[in-house]
């Protein structure tokens, strides 16, 4: 009896630590199997329930649970999302199709410049990312 209650302790343990929602369906599989002890049931007839329980719980249950989490799940941008369609100025000139050093919020990045000519002091909006740099055209 006490095994099962390890077990299922240990399981939620694990659940609570990684937030996974995967080891509940054990604590699950072992609650049916500390069931199945209480009534007398044989030690092979409580292990066979708990992996069971436990299968069929993970099978069905997690994906609607994984699924649920995902979609309450607020996405949120990266830094340089929050760039894209701002205005900023230039500090140096950025000519056609090159690329040149841009300074937005005291980060300096490289900006590829996509459309005409950007002088130093002109404006200059950031319309997308490549990789690690930003895409940026004059306004």
């Amino acid at each position: 009896m006490i095994i099962w209650i390890i077990i299922g302790v240990i399981a939620l343990a694990i659940d609570i630590f990684t937030s996974a929602f995967l080891f509940c369906w054990f604590a699950a599989g072992a609650l049916a199997a500390l069931i199945c002890n209480l009534l007398g049931m044989s030690l092979g007839v409580q292990v066979l329930v708990f992996f069971i329980v436990s299968a069929v719980l993970a099978i069905i249950c997690y994906p609607i649970v994984k699924r649920k989490i995902k979609e309450s799940t607020i996405p949120f941008k990266t830094m340089e999302e929050n760039y894209i369609g701002k205005t900023y100025f230039a500090k140096e000139e950025i000519n056609k199709n090159s690329e040149g050093r841009i300074k937005i919020s005291g980060i300096y990045w490289i900006g590829i410049n996509t459309g005409e000519k950007i002088n130093k002091g002109e404006e200059f909006i950031v319309t997308g990312i490549k990789g690690s740099k930003l895409e940026i055209k004059k306004k």
